[in-house]
C-alpha cells in the first residue's frame, strides 16, 4: 500500500533543474554561443553573491530580481526589476507566474519593473496582472540595451 501511495506521490512530480542550469539554457537561446551563456552565469553567480541580484526559482522557472537598474543605479529597498528565464512549456510558465508575485512580497519585495520586446509577453503580463489583481502598468518605451535605443514595453506592479 506505501508504495501505491508514494508511486502516486511523484507521478507528478517536476525533476528541478539547478539555478544556473535553467538560466544558461535560457540564454543559449538569445546568445551566439555556449560560451557566452557559460559566461552569463558566471556573471549571475557573482552578483547574486554581491546582493546586486537575487534568483527566485519556481518550479524550473527562475525570476532572476536586479536591484539595479539597466543603468546600474540601486533600485529602493523591496523593489526589484525582474528578468525570467525558463525550460518550461508555456502553460507551466503561467502558472509559475501566478504564483510569483505572492513568493515575492513574501520575500520583502513591494514593486517590481521588468521590460520586454515581444508584445504578446507584454500582453500576457497584463493579462495575469487582471487575473491576480496586482496593480500595475505597461506602456511602450524606448530603453538603452547593448549600445543601442530599443523599443520595449516596459512593466510595473505593485505587489
Amino acid at each position: 500500500m506505501s508504495q501505491a501511495m508514494n508511486n502516486r506521490a511523484t507521478m507528478g512530480k517536476i525533476e528541478g533543474l539547478p539555478t544556473a542550469e535553467v538560466i544558461r539554457r535560457g540564454m543559449s537561446e538569445t546568445l551566439d554561443t555556449p560560451q557566452d551563456a557559460d559566461t552569463y552565469v558566471q556573471n549571475v553567480a557573482r552578483l547574486a553573491q554581491s546582493g546586486m541580484i537575487k534568483p527566485i526559482q519556481i518550479g524550473n522557472t527562475v525570476f532572476l530580481m536586479h536591484h539595479y537598474n539597466i543603468q546600474n543605479q540601486p533600485l529602493p529597498q523591496g523593489v526589484a526589476e525582474v528578468h525570467v528565464f525558463t525550460t518550461e512549456s508555456l502553460p507551466n510558465l503561467l502558472m509559475r507566474m501566478r504564483v510569483f508575485p505572492n513568493t515575492a512580497r513574501q520575500l520583502g519585495y513591494t514593486k517590481i519593473t521588468s521590460f520586454v520586446d515581444d508584445p504578446a509577453i507584454a500582453r500576457i503580463w497584463s493579462r495575469l496582472q487582471r487575473e491576480t489583481g496586482i496593480q500595475g502598468t505597461i506602456k511602450p518605451t524606448v530603453e538603452y540595451i547593448n549600445g543601442e535605443m530599443t523599443p520595449v514595453y516596459r512593466m510595473e506592479a505593485t505587489l
